[in-house]
């Protein structure tokens, strides 16, 4: 390649499908473990980070600072299509996506707002937790726990939080419990 402005990477979880964002290029990906790459999604745009199941068919994209909003983008097959999942103007400042191992469970980091959740594949998204600058995003495998980092510019914290089902509070401390999807972000 020439020089390509990348944002983003991610794995199969034998490396052998590899996916790409790069700025105002799109989506590339390399289904021989980086020997070849071409490009699934062309498209312009502040591309700012992938995240993929353990397989690698699970795709998840996010596109950052473009008004109206940032978007959020899931493929099925490989990145073969793609399909735009959100997009709002609460997302410009999209950091970072993470899956879990089957894809099922999505998330992303938004700086100056929350972090979203989708808990079926990314066709619905919750906000959760403060707003904060939020800067990066991780999933475990099983997607029972989530944690998230608040960027230097800020308190410099990790958060994590495990999940439960269909609880939802704000503990005395101002931290949410979340409706159906994650407890306290401690």
């Amino acid at each position: 390649f020439s020089y390509i402005p990348w944002t983003g990477v991610a794995s199969s979880a034998d490396g052998t499908k590899l996916v790409a964002t790069a700025f105002n290029l799109g989506i590339y990906q390399s289904t021989d473990s980086g020997t070849t790459w071409n490009s699934v999604l062309s498209s312009s745009g502040n591309w700012s980070s992938i995240a993929s199941s353990a397989d690698g068919t699970r795709l998840i994209a996010t596109v950052a600072g473009v008004l109206p909003g940032g978007k959020i983008y899931t493929s099925s097959n490989t990145g073969s299509t793609w399909t735009e999942r959100l997009s709002s103007s609460a997302l410009l400042k999209i950091n970072s996506s993470a899956s879990s191992v089957d894809g099922s469970i999505l998330a992303v980091t938004v700086e100056d707002d929350k972090i979203y959740v989708s808990t079926d594949y990314g066709i619905s998204w919750n906000a959760y937790e403060s707003n904060r600058k939020w800067s990066d995003i991780a999933i475990s495998s099983n997607g029972q726990r989530i944690v998230a980092t608040v960027g230097p510019s800020s308190s410099g914290y990790i958060y994590v939080t495990a999940f439960i089902s269909f609880a939802c509070a704000i503990n005395a401390n101002g931290s949410l419990r979340i409706a159906n999807a994650y407890r306290d972000w401690e």
